[in-house]
């Protein structure tokens, strides 16, 4: 099963369930995302704007080094598979899935679902961040802060997060940004280096890349 489809289930399971208890670490939270989230809306109006024939479609090409390390779950998934599970999992939101000979994924899109999958990615992120960081806790400290045209991710959390919290904050995040940077109209390979910091003492207690992440995050090694 692809990444793409682990994915989709852990959004099923958020929103199958009310919410989850967490703890914070005792300062105020910090919402990082409405400025990003606002200039996204900017360019995505001045696109739209470009584009008024939505009946036109578009090539959103994945690089095989995302499709391969990010996207798939399994050494033996190829980029068919991968194809063949967006195709059918989420037929609306592609007018066409093709696998390309070097591994890659073009994604064949109108204007309109371009946009509705930038949204959709943008919301879940917005859904992952209030559900799973403080779940409206106050005061709270759990927060992550994307930089470097989204390649780059800083978290700080503590062990008292739950193990699907980290698993969404610190996997189901960047799969999505993933998929927002070529969505965006980025091109090459695309990978996330992924900082974890005590959101009490400040200091990093591990650090990987994406395509290299754990396959099951213990928050106990975050720290008190």
């Amino acid at each position: 099963m692809s990444k793409r489809i682990q994915y989709l289930a852990t959004i099923l399971m958020i929103l199958s369930v009310m919410v989850l208890p967490m703890q914070g670490c005792g300062l105020g939270s910090k919402d990082i995302s409405n400025q990003t989230d606002k200039q996204s809306t900017s360019q995505s109006k001045k696109h739209t704007e470009n584009s008024p024939d939505n009946t036109k479609t578009q090539d959103i090409v994945f690089d095989p080094f995302f499709v391969k390390y990010i996207m798939s779950g399994e050494k033996q998934d190829t980029a068919q598979k991968v194809a063949a599970d967006m195709q059918t999992r989420v037929p609306e939101d592609y007018t066409k899935i093709t696998a390309g000979q070097d591994g890659s994924i073009v994604a064949t899109v109108t204007e309109k679902q371009r946009q509705k999958n930038i949204k959709w990615h943008q919301e879940m992120n917005s859904k992952f961040e209030q559900t799973f960081l403080c779940n409206g806790k106050k005061p709270c400290s759990y927060r992550y802060r994307p930089y470097e045209k989204d390649r780059k991710l800083s978290v700080w959390l503590d062990k008292n997060i739950s193990k699907l919290g980290a698993s969404a904050i610190l996997y189901g995040n960047p799969l999505s940004y993933g998929y927002l940077y070529y969505l965006k109209g980025g091109t090459g390979p695309w990978d996330m280096q992924i900082t974890v910091y005590n959101c009490h003492t400040g200091k990093m207690v591990q650090q990987f890349m994406e395509s290299q992440s754990p396959g099951d995050f213990d928050p106990n090694t975050f720290g008190a």
